[in-house]
């Protein structure tokens, strides 16, 4: 179960970087932007930060 949980972690952690890159290169901003909007589109959509980065890469989460 702990091995889920930490190959989880490493997926998220991958997928919210790449929706990072995303969001820098769409909005042409700064790493520490895009991360601030991806928490701000969380809180606002009620949704996890990993689902939503993931639909702004384009995958499921």
């Amino acid at each position: 179960m702990a091995v889920v949980r930490r190959y989880r972690a490493a997926q998220d952690k991958i997928v919210l970087e790449q929706a990072v890159g995303v969001l820098m290169e769409r909005w042409s901003c700064e790493a520490e932007q895009a991360r601030t909007h991806l928490v701000r589109l969380s809180a606002a959509a009620g949704l996890p930060l990993a689902e939503v980065a993931g639909l702004a890469v384009g995958g499921p989460r």
